[in-house]
């Protein structure tokens, strides 16, 4: 993995890092009174969706398709996603499971791509289940934002938690495909894995769910 950060300042990686940096007025306005600034967030979230769009969109028409950039999309992704969902919590009483659950997929994530990428020199990409659990896990936190009661805002809440699995799962395959050679370090996450999903299923079922 070669990571040059003169490519910070391409415009697909600005585009990225974007992402985070919307999250700062996202949670600003989320502290105001329930209804009083849903619209501007609702604005900003959209904008903020729409780089993650654009970011390939332009890295593949410029030609800045590089090692730098594959870390920097899904990382804004989960750092801006896993912002927004804490500020959910605590201003908009977002259920506990989902944020921490996301949160806990994300970490595994990315502690399991930087040992594959120290390994075998090539992190691992995004895939479409990752782009599909952004785009539903967005969606289900717009819709509880503006309606959290409502049967559409269960359905997308219960939609994000199948993502979030069947995104872990096929991420932690593809992983685990890069290192198939190195059966000792397979066990190993593999352990760890269970182990720590385990004991945060048990912490978890203290709360509701939706």
């Amino acid at each position: 993995m070669e990571l040059r950060l003169r490519e910070i300042v391409y415009p697909s990686n600005l585009l990225s890092i974007s992402r985070i940096v919307f999250v700062i007025p996202i949670v600003y306005l989320m502290r105001r009174p329930a209804g009083t600034a849903d619209g501007a967030i609702l604005l900003l979230v959209v904008v903020a969706s729409l780089t993650d769009y654009l970011d390939g969109l332009v890295a593949r028409k410029l030609g800045h398709v590089g090692d730098l950039g594959r870390v920097i999309d899904p990382l804004a992704d989960k750092v801006a996603m896993g912002i927004v969902g804490i500020a959910m919590v605590v201003y908009r009483q977002l259920p506990v499971p989902i944020v921490v659950i996301l949160v806990y997929r994300d970490l595994l994530i990315v502690a399991g791509a930087a040992v594959v990428a120290r390994k075998i020199s090539t992190p691992p990409e995004a895939n479409i289940w990752g782009k599909l659990n952004t785009i539903v896990c967005a969606l289900a936190a717009v819709s509880f934002l503006f309606a959290p009661a409502a049967i559409a805002t269960r359905v997308l809440l219960l939609a994000c938690y199948g993502l979030v699995g069947i995104s872990g799962v096929i991420y932690y395959r593809l992983l685990e495909h890069r290192i198939a050679n190195q059966a000792g370090l397979k066990w190993t996450m593999r352990t760890v894995t269970l182990a720590l999903t385990a004991g945060v299923i048990a912490f978890l079922s203290r709360w509701p769910f939706v």
